[in-house]
């Protein structure tokens, strides 16, 4: 990466699905610091694109076997602690069924709806035999449009969630003419709505999922901001990777995690293309790189303007073995100052984190053990300063330790939904804090 790197305007990249126009008003999406109090939240409710997922939950990324209407209704449970807090929780469903469907429950036609039919039709597929000619093929096409625009707005949220796939043959007997196979490939973790993008102080920035499972759930969620009237400001694109378990703002700077789910290339397209305003972003370097530990918001976040939180075991300066890796666990920061003219030149180079963290920016550290980050003592969200969400039962003093050190602290039963390998942060898109 250039130590200097002049940043020109950027230019949206074409999303894949244009909406006509934004069925809301602008919105002016953005965060400057975590700490800031939480107004507008993006969050998804999962339903039956679990189910396929707990059937062998390594295939679908989870962590282990879980009751899915169990998880379910444990993150039901934290949205209405959410909106207890007056924040405004945004259902994904809720932004695609706008303007389909009638007050009596039928579908209303219309652009909207339009836009509902071409985005399923980019998540069903009807496979045929290579023998069949190309009038076949066509009027499988035709019908499946067909399919679609008969289809009640809520059964097209179950393709767009579902994606399946409708393998055809004709059949032997005498009947409607056809056979079929039916396969799915659900988006199993489109509830993990802090993966898909980044709200940066300047808007929405578009990731690249690391896991070829997950691709998908970034072109719903561009659809998604288009249509909320938030349209994203960059897409990280060819062999960048970014997740937003690695960002985290705090004010005059900003926390990058590059390591496991977001590399270099990722990080790289980020300070080319304008996505911040931050007069200084420092990246941090996991060496670690471990499935527990995926994200930088799994072992270290931010409960209050200059307190923080974080896995013990970090503070490690040798090697450290969990399962079958052995590696170096303490993280390294690099740092880029925003100059003049835009750009973001790297002013230090592969500064110890703690160093940074602590002496830098005065942050004072609350230190858990490594048995509590993996009960997700980690991935709390912060709705306020020194205010924040975290997952029941971390351990028999973790609760207490913070109470002690000033956190207005509320536990939410995560005890099913974090087997499909997330907490309370991990759930949650904040669109907007109180400083905009």
């Amino acid at each position: 990466m250039k130590n200097l790197i002049c940043l020109q305007k950027n230019v949206l990249l074409s999303i894949c699905f244009l909406l006509s126009a934004p069925l809301f008003c602008s919105y002016n999406a953005g965060v400057k610091a975590e700490w800031n109090t939480a107004k507008t939240i993006l969050m998804h409710t999962p339903g039956d694109e679990l189910f396929c997922g707990i059937l062998h939950p390594d295939a679908a990324l989870f962590e282990g076997p879980f009751d899915m209407y169990a998880a379910i209704n444990d993150l039901k449970n934290y949205i209405t602690i959410l909106k207890q807090n007056d924040i405004d929780v945004i259902l994904i469903e809720d932004i695609l069924l706008e303007g389909t469907i009638n007050e009596n429950g039928s579908k209303k036609e219309g652009q909207a709806l339009d836009d509902l039919i071409n985005l399923a039709k980019h998540s069903l597929t009807y496979t045929m035999p290579s023998e069949w000619s190309l009038t076949e093929r066509e009027e499988q096409e035709e019908y499946l449009d067909s399919v679609l625009k008969k289809s009640h707005p809520k059964s097209l949220l179950k393709i767009i969630f579902e994606k399946p796939t409708i393998d055809l043959k004709y059949s032997p007997e005498r009947n409607t003419r056809f056979i079929a196979k039916y396969e799915s490939a659900p988006l199993f973790n489109l509830h993990f709505c802090r993966d898909q993008q980044i709200t940066t102080d300047k808007g929405v920035v578009l990731g690249k999922m690391n896991s070829i499972q997950r691709n998908l759930e970034v072109d719903i969620m561009e659809f998604v901001f288009n249509k909320l009237g938030a349209t994203p400001i960059y897409r990280v694109t060819g062999k960048g990777r970014l997740e937003g378990g690695d960002f985290i703002p705090a004010g005059d700077f900003a926390l990058l995690g590059q390591g496991l789910r977001t590399n270099e290339e990722g990080v790289r397209q980020l300070l080319e293309n304008n996505v911040f305003d931050f007069p200084e972003i420092a990246i941090v370097k996991d060496p670690f790189q471990h499935q527990d530990q995926m994200h930088l918001d799994t072992y270290f976040n931010i409960i209050g303007n200059g307190l923080a939180l974080v896995d013990t075991i970090r503070r490690e300066t040798g090697f450290v073995t969990r399962g079958n890796v052995t590696r170096k666990i303490r993280p390294s920061v690099d740092v880029y100052q925003k100059r003049s003219c835009g750009a973001y030149e790297c002013t230090q180079k592969d500064v110890d984190f703690f160093d940074y963290i602590e002496k830098q920016k005065g942050f004072k550290i609350i230190d858990i053990q490594d048995s509590e980050q993996l009960n997700y003592g980690c991935n709390f969200l912060c709705i306020g300063d020194r205010k924040i969400v975290a997952v029941q039962g971390v351990s028999e003093t973790y609760e207490q330790r913070l109470l002690n050190a000033g956190v207005d602290l509320q536990t939410v039963d995560f005890r099913n939904l974090t087997k499909s390998y997330g907490g309370p942060h991990c759930t949650t898109q904040v669109l907007k804090r109180t400083s905009y």
